[in-house]
């Protein structure tokens, strides 16, 4: 299977320097423009995350078949959030420190092709994820921090407390294979 794709942010910083310029004019330029006051941190305006995430892959199959719901391994974890407050997301709607309680199986599938799927049955490490209206310039996402940064993770919905949120592939042809990947969730945020 091929790695999944993520956003990178890359950061450009400038700073500004004046020089006086021997004109015989008494004008001074300034020596640094640059500021060093802390950005605002907003309030999260809201107080509650209660969700499922999902993972599913298949590998191997005929064309078509993950697309119409068949698949090799498909996972699923409850999650619920604390919120984040103040948020340290700049530009960001919400934030939740969300955990991920796998079903145990209730809902999960493996069917045996793929050999690791059942090591990934089960509960997950906390993440930080947060929701952007527009994700530089990509539309609305879901992103999880790492290293005091936030990346995209899935392509998202915000409508009337209610996300949904989805990454992935569907019959991807590579060197013979065919390969289907699908992130997906949702929550209601209150």
């Amino acid at each position: 299977m091929r790695p999944y794709f993520h956003l990178l942010a890359a950061l450009l910083m400038a700073g500004c320097s004046g020089e006086t310029a021997d004109t015989g004019a008494a004008t001074t330029l300034p020596t640094d423009t640059t500021t060093t006051t802390e950005p605002t941190l907003s309030t999260n305006p809201y107080a509650s995350w209660s969700g499922w995430h999902g993972m599913d892959f298949a590998e191997n199959e005929v064309a078509g078949e993950a697309g119409s719901g068949v698949w090799d391994c498909s996972l699923r974890w409850a999650t619920a959030g604390a919120p984040i407050d103040p948020l340290r997301c700049e530009g960001c709607v919400f934030s939740f420190e969300v955990a991920f309680t796998f079903d145990d199986w209730a809902a999960s599938v493996d069917n045996g092709e793929l050999d690791w799927c059942a090591g990934l049955g089960v509960d997950r490490a906390p993440l930080s994820l947060a929701f952007y209206s527009d994700l530089r310039g990509y539309g609305p996402y879901l992103a999880y921090a790492y290293n005091d940064a936030y990346y995209g993770l899935a392509a998202a919905s915000f409508s009337g407390g209610e996300l949904q949120y989805s990454a992935g592939w569907i019959d991807d042809y590579y060197r013979g294979v065919y390969s289907s990947y699908l992130l997906s969730g949702g929550a209601t945020i209150e």
